[in-house]
Formats: structure tokens, C-alpha cells, sequence
């Protein structure tokens, strides 16, 4: 009996499981918002929704589905048996909940975040689509077709369906190469990678620059020596002496005997080396950029062209980067508050706030940057404004440059107050990137936020000028869904035990019709029951820290079931 009464839950549980899924796919079909998702994302949309849904409504139809079993199957077929009683069904069914209650735990934990993030992110791409498109056509209104072309592109990656954008792209395409000069660069330089030197030990590249200055090549001599003089590793002496001859020998190098193209590599390639050992990477990269499309087989060109794009990387980024992430979902008003350090003044405070954060592999970008330093009380010491800006680490870079235009630098302006001391467009922050990407990904919907982030927002440093128990009070609530689960799904079989004792044969036309409005029932008693627990969570959150919190709330919820249980194995058992 007790395995068949367990199967029997197991049933009846997946056909109001899905029963529910039905009900919440037709909800988001006739909720769908037309004017904020693209049809080209309308099913993603009501697919996760509905998953979203049916997990918010986990407990309601767990609780209808076994009322109506226990008290309308079991309740009339099982409890005839005089040896069973509630303790025995309690007893079969108990495994099954247990199980249950575990796989609640990985959809509140893992899935139910997924569900809930990539139908947001139907809304994101959407905004973002609908914004390249308007480029796109603006664009060919202004006979700027190579921009068109690019907005086009970056469109038809996030709605590659639609017919009509790849027909205006063929047209901009065809426009574009017809205004287009054979000789004009049209594709930006692909990004190169890092130099690999830096991760040399200082006696390695001591001992590349001796071999290097053995073999006559006197750059590369230089260059590795003052790499080993930077890591402070060697002896300065031995290091400095091989820099002094390298870069003598460079001076003294006489391109006469060479031809003229050689002659022109040459001074061209000592003046932008110049240009990177003064500490000016920026410069040196549009000298060996230019080199490298006249010199591509040249080592020394591509080695320094890819040091100088590194270091100048620290301080400046590159304006066809913001293109290649044009596509990416990010966060929209991203506001919090910079821990500074104003020799222990308090009343120093600084806050920022990003139009758009997108994260991608690639890096972490912003549109729309303000900053705002003040002195409570008193006046704004700063306010800067970047229309585009990079973050790196816990560096915020608010200087953007054209890969072929020198000229064209887009750099940030400061719209009240003085900046201290030299304004290099690097502006820092307290916290890494990734955790301020996890802070706007939580912010983005801290009730559907991923319990992994609460955690490691929760245990960071940095509060981003957020109360912490709010985070506490969040996961409090996760933590509180599977004990409530638990709870409520004895409380509704010792229901539906009682109710069966009361009609053995034939449940009366009532009980038939209240399994209708039984769902609705359900759902607001739940409704009720978890306010009750949002105010008793909030209280502990706002009163105690996370684990003696957890503690609490753990202990009323045990002493919950264990009395939930007592109740059930004493309800009345069925007369035969």
C-alpha cells in the first residue's frame, strides 16, 4: 500500500505540475508585451516566463494536488485499511516530499535565476536591436552608409530573421562600396594579443637581452633589459649597462649603408621606440601601427606595436570595441556609492552612475558615466561626465580612442569642480569589476537575483552604499521556500486525511465543486502565509547578522514541522 500511495503522489503531483505549466503558458501568451520583446523572441519570452511562473507556483499546486488526492483517492480506497492510519501514509510519503523538497531547493537555487535572466533578457536585446536598427536607417538618411552597414550587421546578430534588414543591408553595402575610395580603410585593425615577455623571469630576460645584443639586434637588447629593470629582480648594474650599449648602439647605427626603404624603417622605428620608453604607449601604438601596415613582416614592429597596445590599454581603450559589444544584453541606471579614502573624513562621498553596463567575455563597458564627488554640507568638489567608458579591475577608463585617427579621441568632461591633481581619464573605484557586475545583476531584480551572487555580494567588502540586510532579508526568503514546501505539503495531507474520514463513500457535490476554486484558495492562503514570514524575516534581517539569522529562522521553521507532523499522525483514521 505504502509504495502505491507514494506513486499515486508522485502522479497526481506531475499533473498539477503541469496542469500549471499549461495554465501559465497561456497566461504569458495572452500577457505577452508586444511593445517591449521582439516577435523574433516571443516564444523564448513565454517559455521562461511560464517556467518562471510555474516555479513561483510550486507550493499552491503541490498543496491542491494533495488535498485532492488524500482526501478524494487515498482518503476513500487506502484508509479502509485499519493498519495503515495517517502515521503509516505519513510514513510512505514522507521519502517522496523529502525529494521533492531537494529538487525545490536546484530550481529556487539554480534554475529558477536562468528562467527569470533570459526572459529579462529578451526585453534587453529587444531595446538594444530596436536602438541599432533606428542607427542603422538614420544613418542611410545621412548618406553614412559604412555606418549603416555596421549598425545593420550588428542588428541582424540579434534578430537574424528579419528579411527586411538583410535586404537594407545589401542595399548599404552596395552604397557604401560605391562611396567608398579603393584605398580608404574601412575594418578597424583586429584587436592584438598581450605580449608574452611580461611573464619572463628577470634573469630570462636578462639573458634575451645579452643574447639579443650578441646577435646585433640592438632593439630588442634594449627593450629586454628594460623589462628586467622594471621587475627589480637583477642586479641594476648589469642591467643598466646592457640598456646604456643597446641604446648607443641604436644611436649609432648608420642607415647609410642600408637601401632606402630600410634607411626609412629605420628612423621611423627608433622615433615611435622613443616614443615607449619615454612613457608615451598611446603615441608609440599609432607610430608602430603605421609601421606595421607598411612593415608587416618586420618582428620588431609587431613586438612593440603589441607592448605599446597593452600599456596604452591602461589608460585608454579603443572606440570599434564599444562596436563588437553594441549587441550585448547589459544593465540599464546602474547607481551606487564609491567607498573613497578622504583621510578619514566621513562626510566625503561619491557616487556614480552608469547609463548602461555591458558585460561581455571581452571586457566590461559603460555608456553614459557620471561621477559625482561632494563634501556633505558643503559644496561638489567634482562632477565628470564620459559618454563612454572601460572597467578594468577597479579602474574605470573614461578615455576613448580611433584605431586609424589620432585625431579622434573622445575623452570625459568635467562638468563642475576641479578634478585633483592631473586628470589621466583613469578613474578609480573600491570594488573589482566583476563584483560591481554582479551588484547591477542583482539590483537588475533582487527578488529573482541568483542565491551564488547574494553570497558573494553579501561576503564582498563593499556595500555599494546599500544596506547589507537587505541582501540578508533576500536570503532569508530563498532559504525559507523549501521548509515552507515541506511544511505545507504535510499541513495538506493531514487536510486531506481529515477531509477524507468525513466521507468514505461519495464526497458530497460541495467538495467537488470546492476542488475548483481549490487552486485559487491555495494561492492566497500562500499569498498570506509567506507575508506573515516577510515580516518576521525582515525583523531578524534587521536585527542580526546572516548566520545567526539563518539560525533563527531555521529553528521556527523545524519547530514548524515537527509540529505540523504531530498534527497529522493524530488525525482520525477512517472507519471501514
Amino acid at each position: 500500500m505504502r509504495s502505491r500511495v507514494a506513486r499515486q503522489v508522485v502522479g497526481v503531483t506531475l499533473i498539477a505540475y503541469a496542469a500549471g505549466f499549461v495554465f501559465f503558458v497561456i497566461h504569458a501568451i495572452f500577457t505577452f508585451p508586444a511593445r517591449e520583446v521582439m516577435l523574433a523572441f516571443q516564444w523564448r519570452w513565454i517559455l521562461n516566463t511560464a517556467a518562471a511562473g510555474l516555479a513561483d507556483h510550486l507550493i499552491p499546486l503541490q498543496v491542491t494536488a494533495l488535498v485532492v488526492l488524500f482526501s478524494l483517492l487515498v482518503g476513500r480506497n487506502e484508509q479502509r485499511d485499519a493498519g495503515a492510519g495517517p502515521y503509516g501514509v505519513i510514513r510512505s510519503v514522507l521519502p517522496v516530499l523529502m525529494v521533492q523538497t531537494a529538487l525545490v531547493v536546484v530550481v529556487i537555487a539554480v534554475v529558477l535565476p536562468f528562467w527569470h535572466d533570459t526572459a529579462d533578457a529578451t526585453v534587453r536585446q529587444t531595446v538594444t536591436a530596436r536602438e541599432l536598427r533606428r542607427r542603422a536607417e538614420e544613418a542611410e538618411r545621412h548618406g553614412e552608409y559604412s555606418e549603416a552597414v555596421a549598425a545593420y550587421r550588428l542588428y541582424l546578430r540579434i534578430n537574424p530573421s528579419d528579411e527586411q534588414a538583410e535586404q537594407a543591408l545589401a542595399e548599404a553595402q552596395t552604397r557604401s562600396a560605391a562611396h567608398t575610395p579603393d584605398d580608404e580603410v574601412t575594418e578597424p585593425a583586429p584587436r592584438r594579443r598581450h605580449t608574452q615577455f611580461r611573464d619572463l623571469t628577470a634573469a630570462e630576460l636578462l639573458s634575451r637581452s645579452q643574447a639579443a645584443y650578441d646577435g646585433q639586434e640592438y632593439f630588442s637588447a634594449h627593450y629586454y633589459a628594460q623589462l628586467a629593470l622594471e621587475s627589480g629582480q637583477v642586479p641594476r648594474v648589469q642591467a643598466e649597462r646592457l640598456a646604456s650599449q643597446a641604446w648607443d648602439r641604436i644611436r649609432r647605427l648608420d642607415p647609410d649603408q642600408q637601401e632606402l626603404r630600410e634607411r626609412d624603417l629605420f628612423r621611423h622605428k627608433r622615433a615611435a621606440y622613443e616614443e615607449l620608453v619615454a612613457g608615451r604607449p598611446i603615441e608609440a601604438y599609432y607610430a608602430f601601427a603605421v609601421l606595421a601596415e607598411e612593415y608587416p613582416d618586420d618582428r620588431d614592429v609587431q613586438r612593440y606595436l603589441r607592448e605599446a597596445e597593452e600599456l596604452a590599454g591602461e589608460s585608454a581603450f579603443f572606440i570599434d570595441e564599444l562596436k563588437r559589444v553594441a549587441g550585448h544584453p547589459g544593465y540599464r541606471e546602474v547607481v551606487f556609492r564609491n567607498a573613497v579614502d578622504a583621510d578619514g573624513d566621513e562626510r566625503v562621498h561619491e557616487l556614480v552612475y552608469i547609463e548602461y553596463l555591458i558585460p561581455t567575455r571581452g571586457g566590461v563597458y559603460a555608456t553614459g558615466l557620471e561621477m559625482l564627488r561632494y563634501r556633505a554640507g558643503t559644496r561638489v568638489e567634482y562632477h565628470i561626465a564620459a559618454e563612454y567608458a572601460k572597467l578594468a579591475g577597479t579602474n574605470v577608463i573614461m578615455r576613448a580612442l580611433d584605431r586609424n585617427d589620432p585625431q579622434r579621441v573622445i575623452e570625459p568632461e568635467v562638468l563642475r569642480g576641479e578634478f585633483p591633481g592631473a586628470f589621466s581619464q583613469v578613474f578609480s573605484i573600491a570594488a573589482q569589476t566583476e563584483t560591481l557586475v554582479e551588484f547591477a545583476r542583482i539590483r537588475s531584480d533582487m527578488a529573482n537575483g541568483s542565491l551564488a551572487g547574494l553570497l558573494r555580494l553579501l561576503r564582498s567588502d563593499h556595500d555599494f552604499g546599500y544596506e547589507r540586510a537587505e541582501l540578508r532579508f533576500e536570503l532569508m526568503m530563498r532559504l525559507l521556500v523549501p521548509f515552507s514546501f515541506i511544511v505545507l505539503s504535510v499541513a495538506a495531507l493531514a487536510f486531506g486525511v481529515r477531509l477524507s474520514a468525513r466521507y468514505l463513500r461519495v464526497p458530497p457535490m460541495l467538495t467537488a465543486i470546492g476542488i475548483v476554486v481549490l487552486p485559487l484558495a491555495a494561492a492566497a492562503g500562500y499569498s498570506l502565509y509567506s507575508y506573515v514570514w516577510q515580516v518576521v524575516a525582515g525583523i531578524i534581517a534587521l536585527q542580526l547578522p546572516l548566520v545567526p539569522g539563518i539560525v533563527l529562522l531555521a529553528a521556527t521553521q523545524t519547530v514548524m514541522l515537527f509540529g505540523v507532523l504531530v498534527w497529522a499522525a493524530l488525525g482520525p483514521v477512517s472507519e471501514s
